[in-house]
């Protein structure tokens, strides 16, 4: 379908451009325990008063690429995400962060999560650099795990507590509609183009 077209289009892409950074390898990342191999759900580029703020690449490990496979709690799953800004201070982006969680999430759903997501949102200090890489990676035997820059920084055993940050992106409050269109795959495909270039800019600089 759609979806399909979609990957085969932006590893074309990857291909042709002039850093060698192709969609398969950036889909498999270094995880602690071996490689996942996951597909590309889509990229999109958080923006404030127009201001990129991080890019988000959301990959799942089902083909249906659907929103309900995304919600399964038995498909690995990854956010990875590439800060824009440079000096992004890590207590804004948990504050943003918070704020989408609750607005996409329900009162008794955050009740439950509270103590994940306060050590989730924790765990971010002092400032971000551009390209740096925050991977959020759900695996059904291991939980949910956050890592940045390749350096672990904690992990949430829950397995419904990855859905309480994908209500965050893909609720109907998301950062913006755009931000969700895209790593929902939903971008037009000079769109989809751009991300992919801006992604793999991204990539290189870590």
């Amino acid at each position: 379908g759609m979806h399909q077209w979609y990957r085969v289009l932006l590893l074309s892409i990857s291909c042709l451009l002039s850093w060698n950074v192709t969609a398969s390898s950036l889909s498999k990342v270094q995880t602690l325990d071996g490689e996942l191999s996951l597909n590309l759900s889509g990229i999109g580029i958080y923006k404030k008063h127009k201001k990129p703020i991080y890019l988000g690449a959301l990959y799942q490990k089902s083909l249906e690429q659907t929103e309900a496979s995304l919600f399964r709690e038995k498909n690995a799953k990854r956010m990875d995400l590439r800060i824009i800004e440079d000096n992004l201070s890590a207590k804004r982006f948990a504050r943003e962060l918070a704020h989408h969680i609750r607005m996409n999430n329900d009162k008794e759903f955050i009740g439950v999560q509270e103590g994940n997501v306060a050590n989730f949102l924790r765990s971010f200090q002092g400032k971000f650099k551009r390209g740096d890489q925050i991977l959020i990676e759900y695996n059904p035997d291991e939980g949910t795990v956050f890592v940045l820059n390749g350096k672990v920084l904690g992990r949430v055993i829950d397995p419904r507590f990855f859905s309480v940050l994908l209500n965050a992106w893909i609720g109907p409050k998301p950062p913006t509609e755009k931000f969700k269109r895209g790593i929902l795959g939903q971008s037009t495909d000079q769109e989809a183009i751009a991300l992919q270039k801006e992604y793999s800019y991204l990539v290189q600089l870590l």
